[in-house]
């Protein structure tokens, strides 16, 4: 130890002396080392040390790939970079009719999404649009639904689904948030009803994902999913059901395409909206609600495993019998 620090060792330079004790005279060096004299090189087993270190060296190398960003979410990243940024071009034929804000200029940007994503059955004509909010600069989903509705009720209706978030510290983990609702007339002077959701660029539905065909079509002699992903499903689905149902709410009509999956994260769409229309079955109680939510949420477990769309009670037996023959007791 020199002044509390410890000295590495030195090898001895010209002389005997070792390059530091020639640098600094005051270090004592802890040994030194003599070079190989030109015997000992000669005798010297090169390639046997040169295997040796190879030996040692080998399982730390790297390939250079690995010192990048996976592929897969390179392609994930950047879809979803192109999907936030979409803007109508003046060629496009969507640019001059729609509004260029919403909302008295909180929401711009507006940019037409896919069928898919307004695959939720109502009574009423809707659309959906990606916006920019101009309060915080965030992406979100409108769905405009037309025809002559209340603001003021469709407000109050899904209070309880926003209260829903709050509890879960800003959004549910399986549950997209709605955050709020207003009524436009920015569309072609036509009163219509606009719910705000969030916005998952990179998910698509459940439908879309295991590229779902009708069940009249026949169904596979075994399940196509493993076990393990279904037993996700079936827990993210039922955390999203505790959360909703003690607050005397229903998902109503869960289906493949209303699920969205975005890498086995599932999150279901479009919440609230029945309430806001007042398109809730005339006559049922919110126990029976309910009780159809875990009805809906078997059929969806069914159509993934089978990826045929499970919606009657045939397709329903059809696919009992091959969930029964490929998968435990438990799950079934």
């Amino acid at each position: 130890l020199q002044g509390g620090m410890r000295v590495p060792p030195m090898y001895a330079g010209p002389g005997g002396m070792t390059q530091m004790g020639a640098m600094h005279p005051g270090v004592v060096p802890q040994y030194e080392a003599e070079p190989m004299g030109t015997e000992e090189m000669e005798g010297f087993d090169w390639e046997r040390e040169r295997a040796e270190q190879k030996r040692i060296l080998l399982p730390l190398r790297r390939p250079v790939s690995s010192l990048f960003m996976p592929e897969n979410l390179v392609e994930r990243f950047t879809m979803e970079n192109q999907m936030l940024t979409a803007r109508l071009q003046p060629e496009h034929r969507d640019f001059y009719r729609l509004p260029m804000t919403v909302d008295h200029e909180r929401y711009h940007s507006l940019w037409p999404l896919p069928p898919e994503f307004d695959a939720t059955p109502t009574t009423y004509a809707a659309q959906c649009y990606k916006v920019t909010s101009t309060k915080d600069g965030l992406h979100y989903i409108l769905r405009r639904v037309t025809g002559n509705h209340s603001e003021k009720y469709a407000a109050k209706a899904i209070a309880p689904w926003i209260r829903i978030h709050q509890l879960a510290r800003g959004s549910h983990p399986n549950i997209v948030a709605v955050r709020t609702v207003f009524e436009s007339q920015d569309f072609d002077e036509v009163k219509s009803l606009c719910l705000i959701y969030d916005y998952h660029p990179s998910s698509i539905p459940l439908a879309a994902e295991y590229q779902m065909r009708d069940a009249k079509k026949g169904m596979p002699s075994r399940g196509v999913v493993s076990e393990q992903i279904l037993w996700s499903y079936l827990n993210q689905i039922l955390t999203a059901l505790t959360s909703v149902h003690p607050q005397g709410l229903a998902l109503m009509n869960i289906n493949p395409y209303r699920v969205l999956t975005q890498s086995h994260r599932l999150r279901i769409n479009f919440c609230g909206l029945s309430e806001a229309l007042q398109d809730i079955p005339r006559g049922m109680r919110v126990e029976e609600l309910q009780f159809n939510d875990l009805k809906d949420m078997c059929r969806v477990l069914m159509s993934v495993a089978c990826r045929c769309h499970v919606n009657d009670a045939n397709s329903e037996k059809a696919a009992f019998e091959v969930m029964s023959q490929s998968y435990s007791e438990d799950l079934v």
